[in-house]
């Protein structure tokens, strides 16, 4: 038998995600290494907030993330008023 890493950002977490939620969504988080390649990996974009380990967006080059926040209140606010205008 062989050990599978099941965490994020690993394959194995993604596809249960996907089978649960589908193939599009975002994923919010405060760390690039971990929630923004687990994004990549699920293929869903990447919301950074500034809360936690990076607070400042300037700094994150790997992965990029497609909208930043100061913090989640104001991400899904702004993600919630753009769903309603389209």
């Amino acid at each position: 038998m062989r050990a599978v890493v099941a965490g994020k950002p690993y394959e194995a977490m993604a596809a249960t995600v996907r089978s649960r939620l589908g193939s599009d969504g975002v994923v919010v988080g405060d760390r690039p290494d971990t929630d923004g390649r687990f994004a990549r990996t699920l293929g869903y974009r990447f919301a950074l907030v500034l809360t936690g380990v990076v607070t400042d967006a300037a700094t994150v080059t790997d992965p990029r993330p497609d909208d930043v926040a100061p913090d989640l209140a104001t991400f899904v606010d702004r993600y919630l008023s753009n769903r309603s205008a389209t």
